[in-house]
């Protein structure tokens, strides 16, 4: 690589680096770039009186919570239970949406069913919308079952108003003219591997809002889960939810969950740019375009190593003050984030 080369590579990663904080600021005081969520597949009973409880697990999201699901017998079951009384509220006190499964049966159950079962759900724990399972994605057969759930959609905004969520999971993307038959649609649940691999969201999704779009992702491990959220920062989504197992059946892991936070509050590219600088060595086009400013030593490291394409740097050469410089920006971007959710709040 020549100089020049050289150069005018380094100096995309320059202006890259320079543009990150004003970046994700922008994108925060602008709603229309898209707010994002944590919106966990909480099937689990109420176990907050647990020192293992799942639930709270999931609720130490909360800066971030966008949906919780309570789901006591497939559905509503055939009598209160106050134990989902008092998750439903503990889970509004830390901010999330609680909304009540119900199944559709691709089809099957009829619409007042399930309006009688959102009845009951409403009367025992005041949700504030449901999450419809089970429901089509209009494609080949399912086509002629598109007029129904538009039905559905229709008929539960008018008994239970414009402001009750409509959650739809295909599992999959659907056919165009089933966006308007609900406000949320879970257009992905699959693995982590199909997650990276798969286009996913298709052209006409795009002129929607970006929290109309929710996925939800197993089997990622720390091997993987840069990629997935590298994935999840190029899609058209809102909420998002990751596993690090093969099922929903327990939270997601800590470190899992900080990555999620990372993700939801934006900071994630700077995130992972901190956690570069714990590994033994970088390229200096790595570490030029995260030390713009410490130019002369890079510029000493390509002359000793002239004949390397993109020589590289060790961790014990790496400019301390600098590095203490961009963990300052993201702490910086966390309090702004802060500051812009409590005016929010106010």
């Amino acid at each position: 690589m020549s100089n020049l080369e050289f150069a005018k590579a380094v100096g995309k990663d320059i202006k890259k680096a320079q543009s990150d904080i004003i970046n994700n600021k922008y994108e925060l005081v602008n709603p229309s770039n898209g707010e994002r969520f944590i919106s966990p597949i909480s099937y689990w009973y109420p176990d907050f009186q647990k020192t293992t409880s799942k639930w709270n697990q999931a609720i130490t999201m909360s800066d971030k919570l966008g949906f919780v699901i309570i789901n006591p017998n497939s559905g509503p079951g055939d009598q209160k239970d106050d134990m989902y009384v008092k998750q439903a509220i503990r889970a509004k006190a830390v901010g999330a949406t609680v909304i009540g499964y119900v199944a559709t049966g691709y089809g099957k159950i009829e619409i007042d069913s399930i309006i009688s079962q959102i009845k009951q759900y409403q009367e025992w724990y005041t949700i504030e919308g449901v999450f419809l399972d089970e429901t089509i994605n209009g494609f080949s057969q399912q086509a002629s079952l598109i007029p129904k759930y538009i039905e559905m959609g229709k008929r539960i905004k008018d008994v239970y108003g414009k402001d009750f969520i409509v959650v739809a999971n295909p599992g999959s993307n659907i056919d165009e003219s089933l966006l308007n038959s609900a406000d949320v649609f879970m257009n992905f649940e699959s693995s982590a591997d199909n997650y990276i691999s798969r286009e996913v969201t298709p052209s006409y999704c795009l002129s929607q809002p970006y929290n109309k779009f929710w996925h939800c992702i197993y089997n990622v491990t720390k091997d993987n889960y840069k990629a997935v959220l590298d994935k999840a920062d190029k899609e058209h989504v809102g909420h998002l939810y990751l596993v690090d197992n093969k099922s929903y059946s327990s939270p997601a892991s800590p470190w899992l969950q900080d990555a999620m936070r990372n993700w939801a509050n934006k900071t994630a590219s700077l995130a992972r740019s901190v956690e570069e600088l714990k590994t033994s060595s970088l390229s200096v086009s790595q570490a030029y375009g995260l030390f713009p400013t410490y130019n002369n030593f890079f510029l000493q490291v390509m002359e000793q190593n002239k004949f390397a394409a993109d020589p590289i740097v060790v961790k014990s050469q790496l400019p301390t003050r600098e590095i203490d410089a961009l963990k300052h920006k993201v702490e910086e971007l966390e309090r702004t984030i802060s500051e812009i959710k409590q005016s929010i709040q106010k």
